[in-house]
């Protein structure tokens, strides 16, 4: 795990790939693989407009995202927050 704030920053624009977790209607976690870009303390999350995970943040923000490298995650950074939905590109 990052342990300054300058690993972390470093961290986050290195990396790819995360698990973007959302809760459904039922309360039950989705989970999916997501490409995203980390800039300015923030995460954008890239996704198409009609995919479930949006239709889940519509019913509800809450998120959770990991990222992680090393072939057994040896690096993670874990966030949970609300999330809203950009339209700008």
């Amino acid at each position: 795990m990052p342990s300054s704030i300058d690993e972390l920053e470093g961290f986050m624009r290195r990396e790819l790939i995360a698990s973007f977790c959302t809760v459904d209607a039922e309360n039950r976690p989705h989970v999916v693989p997501v490409f995203f870009t980390y800039v300015n303390g923030k995460v954008y999350a890239h996704t198409v407009r009609k995919s479930v995970k949006v239709r889940n943040l519509l019913k509800n923000p809450h998120v959770a995202i990991s990222v992680y490298s090393g072939e057994f995650g040896e690096e993670a950074v874990i966030i949970r927050g609300r999330a809203r939905i950009v339209a700008e590109d």
